[in-house]
């Protein structure tokens, strides 16, 4: 398939205008050679009537389309003639569905799917108007599930399919055009997320924003689901906050959830050894291990995958390829999604290399160590991603399959600069955790340039947190008191920044340090303001009526 928005619509406005003046023309011609004057002259007019309405329709299709072409072009997948595809006319590989580990003598399509257990509840719930999302391991299955589940419920329908969050947009054009119920596919859900990307708002104008009700299918990593609907890891001394700086947990509560397990019930792989499946050699290969590893993953050649990767560290093998493939790992389980330029991706594994031994593993050279890395291993996919432009990601498999020890700290620096504001709050969560307090500080200040309040509220919450953490409670408080004194003058004691920071302020003395000086602080954010007060080391002394929110404490 192609990526851009297709001008279908404008050829077939064309056809229409066309098509109009042959049958004007030819039943003009025909009825006056086969029929009496009168009868012509009538049959005529009908057709010229006829073809009127059809070149009208044509040039409003033609306008309509040449308008809206570009605005498209980049952002959604479309099919023959650029117009958006139907489900089964698509090649599920390019909807992100894995290659299986193919052979001499072995086909090159895709082996034939056996069903899951959760295959009939998924196909009873892809009716339009539902947001439906399939939650699972890497390489559990997911996709090849949803798809073949799409094609069982909606193989004719049309397939609206945006490229990252920059079409989100133009899915939403797109669902408010089509005329008939679509399916809009959202393969690795985590990558439409963020603050450029879906909201629940965004859901809702998909599902019900056009003539007709659209279904809305996407999968997401189980890991991925617990993150962005888990709580973060808070304080001792302060109440637990749930992160929801993107949305991302709002999104997911509009969904119908279905899990999909990767090992296979007893019943699953008693299917799986009928004779319709066993005649594919590949499916009888994957039969053998499935007491270790779930067939969609042993057929993905994930494991084959992982032994690869962790051979490469040997000395004289390929270690700086290892490396690389290290740093598109660590940068998926640091939240960035993106592609990481091939400059970046050096830059990361370089520490990362040295970590291991560095010259020690006589490391080959890094054109050398990217022909490895995305070199196919059985013929299915290899542990680097090329992404287009020079850019690549790390195999799914591989994100989750090894303990996430500590990385360098080199490595998360040279990854905050690339990250976005919503990235690098993630980020800076991650590098707290590994105690890279340096690189957290950088990466929370980088997110409280967000372009969000809220967001950049939760940063601030982060930011004294780490500081307490890092160099103690006062050294946090004296951040507070700094940030409301900087805000109030360079704002104004009634800017919504200003008011934050003192609420923050407030729920931190008053968790921490003092309870009743901080619950007088809160209780001034309620009072009607009676102009700026003086800020000591107690705090801000009056302000304008502000609700309330809970945070988190000292840590």
């Amino acid at each position: 398939m192609r990526r851009g928005r297709g001008g279908a619509r404008g050829w077939e406005g064309c056809g229409l205008v066309a098509g109009a003046t042959l049958l004007a023309g030819s039943v003009a011609a025909l009825s006056g050679v086969w029929l009496p004057g009168v009868w012509a002259t009538l049959v005529t007019a009908s057709a010229a009537v006829v073809a009127g309405v059809f070149s009208e329709q044509g040039v409003r299709r033609h306008d309509a389309a040449t308008a809206t072409a570009v605005p498209w072009s980049g952002l959604l997948y479309l099919g023959s003639g650029r117009r958006l595809p139907v489900v089964g006319a698509v090649d599920p590989v390019e909807l992100g569905v894995h290659r299986a580990a193919s052979g001499p003598g072995m086909s090159a399509e895709l082996p034939p799917f056996v069903r899951r257990d959760v295959s009939d509840r998924l196909e009873e719930s892809l009716v339009p108007g539902r947001f439906v999302l399939l939650v699972g391991e890497s390489t559990a299955g997911k996709t090849r599930t949803a798809h073949e589940a799409m094609l069982v419920r909606a193989r004719g329908r049309p397939l609206i399919v945006p490229n990252g969050t920059a079409g989100v947009p133009a899915a939403l054009d797109a669902t408010r055009t089509v005329r008939r119920s679509a399916v809009v596919w959202l393969d690795d859900l985590e990558r439409f997320l963020g603050g450029d990307g879906l909201s629940p708002t965004h859901i809702q104008n998909l599902l019900h924003g056009g003539r007709r009700p659209h279904l809305v299918l996407a999968t997401l990593r189980a890991e991925e689901y617990t993150r962005l609907t888990g709580t973060v890891r808070g304080s001792v001394h302060g109440p637990p906050t749930v992160d929801s700086r993107r949305g991302g947990e709002e999104v997911l509560r509009l969904a119908e959830t279905i899990h999909l397990a990767r090992a296979w019930s007893p019943r699953e792989q008693a299917d799986a050894r009928q004779d319709v499946y066993t005649a594919d050699p590949r499916i009888r290969e994957a039969l053998k291990h499935i007491d270790r590893f779930g067939l969609a993953e042993y057929l993905a050649a994930g494991p084959q995958l992982l032994q690869e990767w962790c051979n490469a560290w040997a000395v004289g093998n390929r270690p700086r390829g290892a490396a690389l493939v290290a740093a598109a790992v660590l940068a998926r389980r640091c939240a960035v999604h993106r592609p990481l330029p091939e400059t970046l991706l050096a830059r990361v594994a370089q520490p990362v290399l040295e970590q291991r031994g560095g010259t020690r593993l006589r490391p080959e050279s890094l054109t050398s160590a990217l022909d490895w890395a995305t070199t196919p291993v059985h013929a299915t996919s290899s542990p680097l991603v090329p992404e287009g432009d020079g850019a690549y990601t790390a195999f799914d498999y591989l994100i989750d399959a090894l303990p996430k020890d500590p990385p360098p700290a080199a490595a998360l620096d040279a990854l905050v600069p690339f990250a976005t504001e919503d990235e690098a709050v993630d980020l800076a969560e991650f590098a707290g955790d590994w105690c890279c307090f340096a690189q957290a500080h950088a990466a929370w200040l980088r997110a409280l340039g967000h372009p969000d309040h809220e967001r950049r509220a939760y940063a601030l919450d982060g930011l004294v947190s780490l500081v307490s953490v890092w160099r103690g409670d006062d050294r946090a408080r004296e951040l507070l008191i700094n940030t409301v004194r900087e805000r109030t003058a360079q704002l104004g004691s009634e800017h919504l920044e200003t008011l934050d920071a003192r609420l923050t302020l407030a729920n931190w003395t008053g968790w921490g340090i003092d309870v009743r000086e901080g619950i007088r602080q809160a209780q001034e954010l309620l009072r009607p303001s009676h102009g700026v007060g003086d800020i000591s080391e107690s705090g801000p002394r009056s302000s304008p009526n502000w609700p309330s929110r809970s945070r988190s404490g000292p840590r």
